[in-house]
């Protein structure tokens, strides 16, 4: 299982945590929050912080392995982990739009709209 870990911006500030969430509020002069973000969604750090004490899987942050770099540097892997990320997200979106497409297609399929020939 994935370690979901988003940076929040702006537009994401204020909304609620959920259940099973963790809040980490990385100082950005001293910590670079998409170095932050992109470590811990590491496999490797998920198994080494990961507890299976009970049916769901708990992330102890306290475990995670994260390197001591300048700030220099840290904003180069944030840089490539925000990269990756809007990547995912227009992933997301291209298969949200894929599907619509699909059902499109069914619906149109199956009614007058859409003759098989």
């Amino acid at each position: 299982m994935a370690t979901a870990a988003r940076v929040v911006d702006a537009a994401g500030a204020g909304a609620a945590l959920g259940r099973n969430l963790t809040l980490l509020r990385p100082d950005p002069d001293a910590l670079d929050p998409w170095f932050l973000a992109g470590f811990l969604r590491a496999t490797a750090n998920h198994r080494q912080a990961s507890s299976y004490a009970s049916a769901a899987t708990r992330l102890d942050v306290r475990r995670i392995r994260l390197p001591r770099l300048p700030l220099a540097e840290q904003r180069e892997y944030g840089a490539r982990f925000a990269a990756v990320a809007a990547f995912e997200e227009s992933l997301r979106r291209a298969a949200r739009l894929g599907g619509q497409l699909v059902q499109g297609l069914h619906d149109g399929l199956t009614g007058p709209a859409l003759p098989p020939s």
